[in-house]
């Protein structure tokens, strides 16, 4: 027996019972694709808010970086950092 995308094919004697049987199958193939594109649609839309959480979580953290940073530059804040511990 041949197969196709793992669905077995009949012979080609193509009666009406065999013709609503493909008929059948290629509307359940077609529910399928518009299913997976859906789930790919609402998959890239999660991959773009995550891509934007990481740049706004990058940002916060680089604007932390550069505030630690200038609290190690600043001699003030380093005397009462030195003096409370």
């Amino acid at each position: 027996m041949e197969y196709s995308f793992g669905i077995p094919l009949k012979p080609v004697d193509q009666t009406d019972k065999e013709a609503e049987y493909y008929r059948d199958m290629v509307v359940k193939q077609g529910e399928h694709i518009e299913l997976l594109k859906q789930n790919v649609h609402e998959l890239q839309g999660q991959l773009q808010q995550a891509y934007r959480r990481i740049a706004e979580l990058r940002e916060a953290l680089d604007v932390e970086v550069q505030e630690n940073r200038k609290d190690e530059d600043d001699p003030f804040i380093s005397v009462n950092i030195a003096g409370h511990m």
